[in-house]
């Protein structure tokens, strides 16, 4: 079951992560073009006024996801405990309990995630631009959303999108590290074990005796002796 949780989490992180992107990128385009003026329009405009409520509802997903990234990292350092303290053990000539491993699987790399984000956070800011423009009435710009001023957003959304996979992957190879630490102390500890189990003598077998008086010294004790023949007088 922690297995099938993990990998939840990880495609809600991955989901969440286009949508973060666009926020950022939309609002770092806005900071490029307009200033810190444009900031505030961006932010408190009556077009823009969805972004604040989106921001912070973003956040507070952003940091759920960092919240249980932080729990998988506690969670394997407790069982990197245990399994250090079962080395110790073995290595004392103890045995003990050994952790399970622990289900890491494939890791996310940085170029496949970058081509992956990139495009889709891209598409979704023109789309964004789009309603935008839908919403207050004017003709939709279409791909103009990313021409003229805005012929830099693509290489903005582009930046945003390598810092994200950047922290995503920095905080998984923390995770990652801790996991194969404690795989490694788990072989180390079951390999111990097994040399002690080899080094220890055989326990002899012992000689099956019973208590009884029949099967100690048979039944012919508890016959008649046979007649003796008594010499004549």
């Amino acid at each position: 079951m922690r297995g099938h949780a993990r990998h939840r989490w990880t495609a809600a992180g991955i989901t969440l992560l286009p949508f973060l992107g666009v926020w950022l990128g939309h609002t770092a385009e806005y900071v490029r073009v307009h200033g810190a003026v444009g900031m505030r329009a961006e932010l408190t405009g009556s077009v823009h006024g969805y972004m604040l409520p989106a921001g912070i509802l973003l956040s507070v997903l952003a940091a759920a996801a960092g919240l249980r990234c932080a729990q998988a990292w506690w969670e394997l350092g407790l069982r990197l405990r245990a399994a250090r303290d079962a080395v110790a053990r073995a290595w004392r000539g103890r045995t003990g309990p050994v952790p399970a491993p622990p289900p890491l699987g494939e890791g996310l790399r940085f170029g496949p995630l970058l081509l992956g984000l990139a495009p889709l956070q891209l598409v979704l800011y023109v789309l964004q631009e789009n309603l935008e423009a839908w919403r207050a009435g004017v003709a939709a710009p279409g791909l103009g959303a990313i021409a003229g001023v805005h012929r830099a957003a693509p290489l903005v959304h582009l930046a945003v999108a390598a810092c994200l996979v950047a922290v995503v992957l920095l905080l998984q190879h923390a995770v990652l590290r801790r996991g194969r630490a404690l795989i490694a102390c788990r072989r180390l500890a079951r390999v111990l074990l097994a040399a002690l189990v080899r080094s220890q003598p055989a326990p002899r077998p012992r000689s099956s005796r019973s208590g009884s008086p029949r099967d100690r010294w048979g039944l012919h004790l508890l016959r008649r002796p046979p007649p003796v023949t008594l010499p004549a007088s």
